[in-house]
Order: structure tokens, then sequence, then C-alpha cells
């Protein structure tokens, strides 16, 4: 797992809250939701909390002939490091564990018509995870659970039960719907999920959500209201910003006077996927009419595309040199759940945006001024990008009123003091 820089500071808050937070991803990859944990833990932890996160997934330990390699990572002051659990908390024969739990989850896998990566079912009673978050909640005096997605929810459960300690569920988008938008996929598997979100709920003392209109989902679910707590995704508006000189990477391509556009994101995942076919689509119709424009498409596991009119790079470690090299983001997003990490980096960053209304879905965002949306990828969306290619003065206008309402709204210190304020009291209640 990559290490986070020192952001040490002057702590808002006089608290010394223990949080651990559960996952079943594994905290190595790369992902929106690995980054939502990640980025939360990191700005948690600088507002004075110091944060535990215990990851559990089939990816870890597989290999291990005996003894299983586990380890969990602290955050304090922003800063990750890693600690390995001691030999009595680690399981024997671990890859017979995960082959169980991974048969399991390709059983289900095929009944739902789903990927395996859709159907971490095993999970939802998970021996490693109940053995490692027994042992931290224990031992670091954790003051408070946060479990990630529905299927740790049941082990975080059975802990809190156990301990007396609060729960919180952190609800990264509402699951059956965004399963629901994905093609191919079973009716049998989102109704499984609705339940399976509902009773997560149920169990846990509060949830977060990232938005007004997940938040009116669970309630329409029956959910109290009072019981839900808005977290929006955020993003670092120091390490995004309108500031930061683009020119290297445009000097390393030779393409200086050439008009960018970007797109980024984990590319073989099923929506981004979608989103690179319609840009490859498009993108033929945008050149008949500027010929000097260039394509972007930044993230792991790229398609191979030969139009010398697109650069694909893979996954790059300086993600926010390649947006400000860019003049435009275009999102034609079709699918997915949550609010998207990618806009938010794009808003941070100052960028004009057109993009679709289910890449802007849960965001406050007002078309016409701080983006350009419409509801398909079609000639409307064409027409929108080649009126940013033409028009400077619409650009900047997008770019400051996006920067504006990241400031405003999409701030990851301001939401992370939100949060350490919400456990703070359920904590007050608890006592």
């Amino acid at each position: 797992m990559r290490k986070a820089k020192n952001l040490e500071k002057e702590h808002p808050l006089n608290v010394s809250l223990r949080v651990c937070i559960c996952t079943d991803l594994w905290l190595g990859a790369h992902s929106g939701g690995v980054e939502r944990i990640v980025k939360f833990a990191e700005n948690v932890s600088i507002q004075g909390a110091k944060v535990y996160l215990v990851d559990r997934s089939i990816k870890k330990s597989p290999s291990a002939l005996v003894l299983d390699y586990d380890t969990y990572h602290i955050v304090e002051n922003g800063q990750i490091t890693e600690r390995h659990y001691p030999v009595y908390t680690r399981f024997i024969l671990p890859g017979l564990v995960k082959f169980v739990q991974e048969s399991i989850n390709h059983l289900i896998s095929q009944m739902t018509r789903t990927t395996v990566s859709e159907a971490c079912y095993s999970y939802l009673a998970d021996p490693d995870l109940l053995v490692k978050l027994f042992f931290v909640c224990k031992t670091e005096r954790i003051d408070l659970i946060q479990c990630e997605f529905p299927f740790t929810s049941f082990s975080s459960w059975i802990i809190k039960k156990i301990t007396g300690i609060p729960l919180v569920y952190d609800a990264h988008n509402i699951e059956s719907d965004r399963i629901g938008t994905m093609a191919n996929v079973n009716k049998l598997h989102v109704s499984l999920m609705k339940k399976l979100e509902i009773k997560c709920c149920n169990l846990c003392d509060l949830v977060f959500t990232v938005s007004k209109s997940d938040r009116a989902r669970l309630i329409s679910w029956g959910i109290p209201e009072k019981k839900i707590t808005i977290i929006p995704n955020s993003a670092e508006l120091k390490k995004f910003s309108p500031s930061i000189n683009g020119k290297e990477i445009r000097n390393k391509l030779g393409l200086n006077n050439a008009f960018l556009i970007i797109f980024h994101g984990t590319l073989d995942y099923a929506p981004n996927m979608e989103a690179v076919r319609i840009l490859i689509e498009i993108f033929p119709k945008i050149l008949e009419k500027y010929s000097n424009v260039y394509l972007f498409l930044v993230g792991k596991n790229p398609p191979k595309i030969s139009n010398p009119h697109i650069i694909v790079t893979g996954f790059v470690e300086n993600l926010a040199e390649y947006l400000a090299a860019a003049d435009l983001a275009v999102v034609p997003l079709m699918s997915g759940g949550g609010t998207k990490l990618k806009m938010l980096e794009y808003l941070a960053s100052g960028k004009a945006i057109v993009s679709t209304y289910k890449a802007a879905e849960g965001l406050d965002l007002e078309n016409g001024k701080d983006l350009l949306m419409s509801k398909y990828p079609d000639a409307e969306f064409i027409q929108l990008v080649l009126s940013c290619i033409k028009d400077e003065n619409l650009r900047k206008s997008l770019a400051v009123n996006a920067r504006k309402k990241a400031e405003l709204l999409y701030d990851w210190e301001l939401n992370a003091e939100k949060a350490v304020c919400v456990y703070q009291a359920l904590i007050e209640k608890q006592d």
C-alpha cells in the first residue's frame, strides 16, 4: 500500500478518537472505493483521530503454506504505517480458507450472472475478518468501528455486540442501484443486494452516504432520517489545484500547442470501459471539426488503441499534472453508482467539464455554470464538447466555477472534520 506524505498540522478538534475502518477491498488496489477509504482515513487522522485499517480480500495471503502474512495499517497525522498481526491471530492454511471463499463467490457469481468481484457474499461470514477485527479493537482500544460496503457489515456487527463499540456504515453508493445499471446483471443479485443494504443500515448505529440522493434512497427504504449523515466524496484541494503547471507533460509528449481532452479512472472497470468505448466512437466527429485535438486516457489497465490522436498512458503517479495539462475533461459515463471521484478531481483542478447527467449524479452542480451536461453522449454531447473547444471564455468561466464548488462542498479537510464531530456525538451518546 502506498505511503502518504506527512500532513501534520494543528488539530482543529481536540480529540483522541481511535477509529477502526474495515473493508473487503484490498487496500493495495487502485480503485475509487480504495481511494475514498484511504483519503477519508488520512483526513480524519489529520483532525486528531487515530485510524486503523483492516482490509480483507481473497487477494491477501492465498499463497502462504502455513500461516498468513496479513497486516493492518495505522494512520496518524495523515501518515500511514503497516503493522503485522501477531502469530496467534494468523490463520493456518490461509490459502485453503481463501479457496473456499472464492469457490462460494464463483458459485454465487454463476447464479446471479455477475462478476466474482461483485458477488463476495462469502465475506458475510468471514472468519479472518472476525479474528483480525476483534484483535485490533481490543488491542488498540478502539472507540468506533466503521464498515465499508455491505459485505463486512455482519462481521462488524458481531464485534460490536461483543465489545459494545458503536458501528457506522459508510455507504459509498447505493450498491443495488449501481449494479442495476450494469449490463447482464441478474435481478436476483440486485434484489439480494438491496435486502443486504437495508439489513446493514439497520444493524449499524449510523450511516454515512455520499450524496443527498443516496440519503433520500435509504430513507425511502425505511431507514430513519436521523440515522443518516452525508459525508460526500471529496478532493484534496492542495493536491488538485488550478495552480499546478502541466507544461512538463505537454513538453514530454510534444503537444505544446494542441488542445487536450482528458478522461481518467480504472479503465478495466465496466462503467469506465463503456465510457472509453463511447469516447472512441465520438472522437472522430470532434477531429472532423478540430484536427489539433488529442484525447488522454489515463489509468490502470487501458485498452489498446491505434489512433495517433488518442494517448493511452496507463497508471500514472502524477495524475494532478496530467489534469493540469488538459484543457477539457469529458466524462460520458452511463452506468455506475455513487459520486464519481474523477468528477471531484476535475472540479478541484479547475477544469472545464462536459459530462452526462449520470457522471454528475449526486453532486450539487449547476448545468451551464459549473459544467455542461447532457443526458446521453449523443449529438448534443458532441456539440457541448465542440463549444468548449471553440470558446476559451466559456472554458475559463466553467473552470472558475468548478473550483469554487469544490472549495465550498467537496474539500476533504472540511468533510473529515464533520465526520469526526459525528463520531464524537455518537460515542458520547453511547456512554
